[in-house]
C-alpha cells in the first residue's frame, strides 16, 4: 500500500524571530500606566507633619478655692466727745487721705471756755508775779530781822497760792483745747470711707459709730486649703485672685505667712495672701495657687 503524506498534518514550523519581537513590543505598548503611577499617587496622597524636639519639664500642679477677701485694716470712726455734727468732709465710697478731715463737730462753746480760761490765766500770772516780788522783798527784811516772821510766812502762802492758781488754769486750758482737738475727726489710716452713719446736724454721743475706713489697697484673702495639700503652703508662695466684681481681671499676691495646721488639729488648712487690687471689702473670690510634684500626706503633731 502506498502511503502520501498530506500537508496540512505535517509538524508545526517555528515562529520568525521578526514575529516574536514584534508580539513583546505591542504587550510592552499596551501595558496601564497606573503601574508605574502607583508611587507618585502615594507621595501625593501623604499628609505633611511637623515634628519637634522632645524635652524632659517638671509639670506645675495648681489647685483652686473659693474664698473671701477681707480688709487689711478696718477702724471704725468714733467721736471722743459729744457734740452736734457741723460738717462732713468727705463723700461716702471715696478714697480718704490719712490724716485727711472727716467729721468737724460744733466748737463755738468750747472756744468760748478756752478764751475765757486764757484770760484769767493771764491775770493769774500777773497775781503770781506780784506775790513773788513781795515774797522776795520780805525774805531780805526777814533776815535784816525788820519783819516778824509771820509776815514772811503770810507772803510766802499768797505766793503759792496764786502759783496754783495758775497752774490749775494751765491744766483747765489743756483740757479745753484736747475737747476743742476733738471736735475735727481725722482719718487714721489711708482707706475707703464705707458705712457712713450720720448726717450735718445730727447729735453723736461720745464712742459712737459714725463711718468705717477700710484699707483696702491691701486685702487679706481667707480660704481653706485641702488637707492633703496642707503641708505644700510655704510662705511667699505665689497666689493668682480672680472676682466677678473686677470684671474678670486677675490679681497677684503671696503668701503673707504660710500659717496652716496639721490634719490632727483641723481637717483643712487656712492661709492668708495680700493681693494689692481695687477691691472692697467682703467679697467672694476663686484662688488658685502652685503646688510643686504630686501632694504628700499632711503629718500634724
Amino acid at each position: 500500500m502506498r502511503v502520501v503524506s498530506d500537508a496540512n498534518h505535517s509538524a508545526p514550523r517555528a515562529l520568525p524571530l521578526w514575529w516574536v519581537l514584534l508580539t513583546l513590543l505591542l504587550m510592552a505598548c499596551s501595558q496601564p500606566d497606573g503601574a508605574d503611577s502607583a508611587p507618585e499617587s502615594a507621595v501625593s496622597r501623604a499628609v505633611p507633619v511637623r515634628t519637634v524636639r522632645v524635652t524632659q519639664e517638671d509639670l506645675e500642679v495648681t489647685v483652686g478655692a473659693i474664698g473671701s477677701l477681707t480688709a487689711a485694716e478696718e477702724i471704725t470712726i468714733r467721736p471722743e466727745i459729744a457734740g452736734v455734727v457741723d460738717a462732713i468732709h468727705f463723700r461716702e465710697g471715696k478714697p480718704v487721705a490719712r490724716d485727711a478731715r472727716l467729721f468737724s463737730l460744733e466748737s463755738d462753746k468750747i472756744r468760748q471756755s478756752l478764751a475765757a480760761r486764757r484770760a484769767a490765766l493771764k491775770a493769774a500770772e500777773a497775781e503770781t508775779v506780784n506775790t513773788r516780788t513781795i515774797l522776795r522783798r520780805r525774805r531780805l527784811l526777814l533776815a535784816q530781822k525788820v519783819i516778824p516772821r509771820e509776815t514772811f510766812d503770810e507772803a510766802q502762802t499768797a505766793y503759792k497760792t496764786t502759783a496754783a492758781h495758775q497752774e490749775r488754769l494751765e491744766a483747765e486750758i489743756r483740757r479745753i483745747q484736747a475737747q476743742l482737738d476733738d471736735t475735727m475727726i481725722r482719718s487714721p489710716i489711708d482707706g475707703m470711707a464705707t458705712a457712713l452713719g450720720v448726717e450735718v446736724g445730727d447729735f453723736v454721743e461720745s464712742g459712737q459709730a459714725l463711718v468705717t475706713i477700710v484699707q483696702s489697697d491691701v486685702l487679706e484673702i481667707d480660704f481653706t486649703v485641702p488637707e492633703r495639700y496642707a503641708n505644700q503652703v510655704a510662705e511667699g508662695q505665689a497666689v493668682t485672685v480672680r472676682t466677678a466684681a473686677a470684671e474678670g481681671r486677675t490679681f497677684a499676691g503671696r503668701d503673707r505667712d504660710g500659717k496652716h495646721f496639721g490634719s490632727k488639729i483641723y481637717p483643712e488648712a487656712v492661709r492668708w495672701c495680700r493681693p494689692k487690687c481695687p477691691m472692697t471689702k467682703s467679697m467672694a473670690c476663686w484662688t488658685i495657687w502652685p503646688v510643686s510634684g504630686k501632694p504628700k500626706s499632711p503629718t500634724g503633731t
